[in-house]
């Protein structure tokens, strides 16, 4: 078991060091850094990120489908659904609070960090 969770661990930690990455050689194809440079490279990665989540809980559903449980197949919306609330509360919150790089910056975060997750379950 403590091996699967290290092999789990490390895909998510892969997950998040190619997004970084991808954000970096923007930031390096786009720079000098400014407000403008983390936006777009922040919300491009967020983006993928999100098309990766958005694919990764389809067959999170599909494999919930076929155990044929509707409880947990609601659950597991009703859990996808206030995450990206919170994800959405949150990065409103650190835009406002923190400054306008965040309102893409977060989301890019929060997005890989929740494809963690999802990878953590196991699916």
């Amino acid at each position: 078991m403590k091996y699967l969770s290290l092999l789990a661990l490390m895909a998510t930690a892969g997950f998040a060091q190619d997004f970084q990455a991808q954000y970096d050689q923007c930031v390096k194809d786009n720079g000098p850094i400014n407000n403008g440079v983390v936006d777009y490279c922040a919300g491009t990665v967020a983006d993928s990120a999100d098309k990766a989540i958005k694919a990764k809980v389809k067959a999170i559903a599909k494999t919930i489908a076929a155990d044929n449980s509707e409880e947990a197949a609601e659950d597991f919306t009703r859990f996808e659904d206030n995450w990206r609330q919170y994800r959405d509360q949150l990065c409103n919150y650190k835009g406002y609070y923190v400054g306008s790089p965040m309102y893409a910056y977060c989301p890019m975060e929060e997005n890989i960090a929740h494809l963690a997750v999802l990878e953590e379950l196991g699916f």
